[in-house]
């Protein structure tokens, strides 16, 4: 869940610019004929999400035009048609180009937050696209809360950077395991830390960090060895903690921050059950 600099793209101006690309004069002229509303409605979509109430934003259906041919202009015109170099911008707004819905996978295409199923007119509105992975959009779907609480990330709009909201549980039994959660820290409102579950199950978060985790503790295994064996348990644990750290100082709600902070603290792992892990 990492935030992002929300763009600072006129919806009118883009909305005009994809409608202008549409071949036919008829259809052209009825698009651009609501250039106005498309503004009005993205002012209140705005006023809204500043307001952390997204899902009290309705949508509102016109009569004088189909919902295709306003939502059409984002796959004819902004992907694959003329104005695809702003799609391409928006799509690199993420930091290091990593999905910032699940923070791990790399960013392949624009989620519209609200979807434009329902809300067409805010189909190439930049501040209702989102850059995102393939696997986060098609959890996400067209999914629309209907309660504040059941609003899903929204890097625009939400930085919960601050809060360390991820936890990893360490499970040592024949082999290693680690199982992801939403914890909820002392000080944190419970409607950041509901939002954040409803995210987290909704796009399968949970088992997306736990088969990393596996990877990373089999590809890791010598090097907790080799540490175990020059430095003890204490020197794992040093090492343990130190990897935390440094997870922490990008991103205090990676799964990695969660698992090296797992392990740091459990006393079993750094007294030899990291022995348990799976071989390559």
């Amino acid at each position: 869940m990492l935030s992002i600099a929300l763009p600072e793209d006129d919806a009118g101006v883009v909305f005009s610019a994809c409608a202008t690309r549409t071949k036919s004069v008829v259809k052209r002229a009825a698009l651009l004929a609501q250039r106005a509303w498309v503004e009005e409605r993205a002012a209140l979509y705005i006023e809204h999400a500043q307001q952390n109430s997204l899902h009290a934003f309705a949508p509102d259906d016109r009569v004088d035009i189909e919902a295709a041919e306003l939502s059409g202009v984002y796959g004819r015109v902004l992907v694959k048609g003329g104005e695809r170099p702003t799609y391409l911008r928006l799509k690199g707004l993420a930091r290091y180009g990593r999905c910032p819905l699940c923070a791990q996978r790399d960013v392949k295409t624009l989620d519209h937050y609200l979807s434009k199923d329902d809300y067409p007119e805010l189909s190439v509105f930049p501040a209702n696209l989102v850059p995102c992975c393939f696997d986060c959009n098609h959890e996400k779907g067209t999914y629309r809360p209907q309660h504040a609480n059941q609003r899903l990330f929204h890097p625009y709009f939400d930085d919960w950077s601050q809060h360390s909201l991820i936890q990893a549980s360490l499970n040592i039994g024949e082999g290693v395991t680690v199982t992801y959660s939403v914890q909820h820290p002392e000080g944190v409102d419970l409607e950041v830390v509901t939002r954040a579950r409803r995210h987290f199950r909704k796009l399968n978060l949970g088992q997306l960090y736990s088969d990393n985790a596996a990877v990373e503790l089999v590809d890791k295994k010598l090097s907790f060895q080799e540490t175990f064996d020059a430095d003890g348990p204490e020197g794992l644990q040093d090492e343990m903690e130190r990897e935390a750290r440094s997870r922490w100082r990008r991103n205090r709600n990676s799964w990695q921050c969660a698992l090296y902070t797992s392990l740091s603290l459990s006393d079993e792992f750094c007294g030899g059950g990291f022995e348990r892990i799976d071989d390559p």
